[in-house]
C-alpha cells in the first residue's frame, strides 16, 4: 500500500494514511479522523461529478439500515484535498466503513481455488442478506461482482460501490430500468439486449455468477449472449451440454448447486428465483437450518479458512507492489456503459435465408474505424452484384448490442468427444463437415464484431454446400470485403 506523510489530508478532517485502491473516476484512501482517530475508507472523486449526489442519496437509504453486510456511509462532503506534491484541490468525497481485509475476490483469486460448498453457503448467505436489505430499501445495485464485495476484520462479506445503484421503481415509476451498464461477465442478458429490465432480477443474475465463482474460482461464461458458446447452451436449455463443456474447467460440483446456479442465470428473468426462494433452496438448507451453535461453529471454520488464504493475499499484494501495480482482476472483467456499438447479422444466401449459425470457420481483421451499418450494407450490395444474385440483408430479430467480443473465443477449441459433437451439431454450435451439410445450398454467413484490441473482426461461417465450393466462394467474398474497406 502506498503511504503518505501526515500533512496529506481530506477537507482538513481526515489524515490520509495510505492508498487502498484506485479506479477510473475515484481513489480510495485509508484515512484517520483527526478528532476521534477512527479509521475509515474515504473515496475521493478525481473530478467534480454531477452524479455524486445521486450516489450519496442511494448510500443514505442503504446505510440507514445498518446492515452488517453492507459498507455503510459515515460522512460525505466537498473540500480541499492535499496529496503529495500536488497542489491542493477541491474535490468531492465520501467517508465509508473500513473493510480492513480487502476484496473477497482476492481470497479466491490469490489462492487459485474456490471455497468448499459448505463454506460458500455461509458466505453466500451473508451476501444474500446484504442484497436483500438493499432491495428492501428500494434500491438495486446493478454492479454486483466479486470486486464489489469486501471483507471486514472477521472476514464477513460487505457489499460496496453503489455508483450504478438505482431506484427499483425506475425513472418513470414503471419499475423498469433502461441503462446499459454493469460489468460484462456479470451482466444479465436483458442488459445486452437493451431491453427495459427489472433491477432485482438483474441483481439475482449477477449473484448467480458470484456463486459459481466462489465455489470454482471460475466464471461460467464470458457474456450472457448467444455469442458466448457457454451461455448459448443455457439459453437453449441444453444444460447437460453446458456442464459437459465447463466441467473440465470448474471441476466437480453438486447437482443441487448446479440447479440453483442455472435458475439464477436463466435467460428469462421471470425464471430467476427471488432471494427468499434462494434462502429456501435445497442447496442452502445446510446453513439456513443450523441452530445458533452450529452456525457459530461454521463461522469459525470459515474464519480459519480465510486466515489461511490471507497469506496468499498478502504475498500477492507484495508482488504487485514490487511490480508497481495494485490492480488485480479477471482479464475479461470489463465495465459496460451506454454505447452505440451494435451487433449486425448478414446472411448471404442465394435462394433463402438460413437460420443464424454460431461457429466460426474463418475470419479477417479490419484496422481503423468504420460505420458498421454502412459497411455491412455496402458489402451485401457488392456481393449481390458480383455474384449476380439477390443476397438478402436481414438484421437478427433479437439484435444484440454490446461492448466487445472476446477474441479468444475465436480460437480453435479442443475436439469434443463424438457424443458431445453430435449434441452440439443439433444445437448449431458445431459446423461439422458431413454429408447433410454438403447436400445443402451453399450458404456463407458473414458477421461483423468490434475487436477487443481495436478495429473489427469479420467472421465467416459455412452453413451449407461442398467444402470446395465454400472455399472458392469465400475467397471471392474476402476479396470483396477488402474492396469495401
Amino acid at each position: 500500500m502506498e503511504s503518505f506523510p501526515e500533512e496529506n489530508s481530506i477537507d482538513h478532517k481526515y489524515t490520509i494514511l495510505e492508498k487502498k485502491g484506485r479506479g477510473a473516476t475515484a481513489n480510495v484512501y485509508l484515512s484517520e479522523d483527526k478528532n476521534d482517530k477512527a479509521k475509515y475508507a474515504v473515496k475521493v472523486l478525481k473530478e467534480i461529478s454531477p452524479y455524486f449526489e445521486k450516489e450519496i442519496e442511494i448510500l443514505k437509504k442503504v446505510s440507514i439500515l445498518k446492515n452488517p453486510y453492507i459498507v455503510n456511509l459515515i460522512n460525505y462532503g466537498e473540500g480541499p484535498v492535499k496529496i503529495g506534491s500536488k497542489p491542493e484541490k477541491n474535490l468531492q468525497y465520501m467517508v465509508l466503513e473500513n473493510a480492513s481485509k480487502g476484496e473477497l475476490f482476492d481470497y479466491i483469486y490469490c489462492s487459485e481455488k474456490g471455497l468448499s460448498e459448505r463454506h460458500t453457503k455461509l458466505v453466500f448467505n451473508k451476501i444474500l442478506k446484504g442484497i436483500q436489505a438493499i432491495h428492501d430499501a428500494g434500491i438495486c445495485h446493478r454492479d454486483i461482482k466479486m470486486q464489489n464485495i469486501l471483507v471486514d476484520d472477521k472476514f464477513n462479506p460487505k457489499i460496496c460501490d453503489f455508483g450504478f445503484g438505482a431506484d427499483l421503481n425506475g425513472e418513470d415509476g414503471t419499475g423498469k430500468l433502461k441503462d446499459f451498464l454493469g460489468t460484462q461477465n456479470y451482466a444479465a442478458p436483458e442488459i445486452f439486449l437493451h431491453r427495459p429490465y427489472d433491477g432485482i432480477k438483474v441483481d439475482i443474475f449477477s449473484l448467480g455468477v458470484v456463486l459459481l465463482n466462489l465455489v470454482t474460482c471460475k466464471i461460467g461464461f464470458c457474456q450472457a449472449t448467444r455469442l458466448d458458446k457457454y451461455y448459448r447452451c443455457i439459453m437453449a436449455k441444453k444444460y447437460n451440454i453446458y456442464w459437459k463443456l465447463v466441467s473440465g474447467q470448474i471441476g466437480p460440483i453438486s447437482e443441487e448447486l448446479k440447479n440453483l446456479y442455472i435458475k439464477m442465470v436463466s435467460f428469462n428473468p421471470e425464471q430467476r428465483p427471488s432471494i427468499e426462494e434462494i434462502f429456501k433452496d435445497p442447496w442452502m438448507k445446510e446453513v439456513t437450518s443450523l441452530d445458533e451453535k452450529g452456525y457459530a461453529e461454521l463461522e469459525n471454520e470459515v474464519f480459519e479458512e480465510f486466515q489461511k488464504r490471507e497469506v496468499d493475499v498478502l504475498n500477492n499484494n507484495e508482488t504487485l507492489e514490487a511490480q508497481g501495480s495494485s490492480e488485480i482482476g479477471f482479464g475479461n472483467d470489463r465495465a459496460l456503459d451506454d454505447n452505440k456499438v451494435e451487433y449486425f447479422d448478414l446472411s448471404l444466401t442465394p435462394k433463402f435465408i438460413q437460420k443464424t449459425g454460431l461457429n466460426m470457420q474463418n475470419y479477417m481483421k479490419i484496422t481503423g474505424d468504420l460505420k458498421p451499418a454502412v459497411f455491412m450494407n455496402e458489402l451485401a450490395n457488392k456481393i449481390a452484384n458480383d455474384f449476380e444474385d439477390n443476397a438478402k440483408i436481414e438484421e437478427c430479430q433479437n439484435a444484440l448490442k454490446f461492448n466487445v467480443i472476446f477474441e479468444e473465443e475465436l480460437e480453435d477449441e479442443e475436439e469434443p468427444d463424438e457424443e458431445l459433437a453430435k449434441e452440439l451439431e443439433k444445437l448449431g454450435l458445431e459446423d461439422v463437415d458431413d454429408e447433410n451439410l454438403a447436400k445443402k445450398e451453399c450458404v456463407i454467413q458473414v458477421k461483423l464484431f468490434q475487436s477487443l484490441n481495436g478495429g473489427y473482426l469479420v467472421r465467416f461461417v459455412r452453413k451449407g454446400g461442398e467444402i470446395e465450393e465454400y472455399h472458392k466462394k469465400l475467397d471471392s467474398i474476402i476479396s470483396i470485403v477488402k474492396q469495401v474497406v
